[in-house]
């Protein structure tokens, strides 16, 4: 989806295609690629590194997520499958070693 630079949150809220993705000049002068990262999100707001993703503010790194703020939840999964996949392999060496 396309992403737009907006002066405000107000005028980012207020615009017509709600679907559009959008940005602040800061945020925008931060992350040159805004645009790129923001191609598979729907109508989110300052959000880097996302996919897939849909009505979103201020998220990083998020995967799936719907109407999030703040979070980075993709990364959380990864951090929470590593850990399940940690603590099975210290199961078995103890069990089996």
């Amino acid at each position: 989806m396309k992403t737009k630079v907006y002066e405000t949150y107000e005028q980012f809220a207020s615009r017509e295609d709600k679907s559009a993705n959008g940005v602040s000049p800061a945020f925008a002068e931060k992350h040159p690629d805004y645009e790129k990262e923001n191609e598979s999100n729907v109508g989110c707001w300052n959000c880097i590194y996302c996919n897939h993703c849909s009505y979103c503010r201020d998220c990083e790194g998020c995967q799936n997520c719907k109407d999030c703020k703040a979070c980075n939840h993709g990364a959380q999964v990864v951090c929470w499958s590593l850990a399940v996949f940690l603590t099975y392999l210290s199961i078995c060496c103890l069990t089996f070693c």
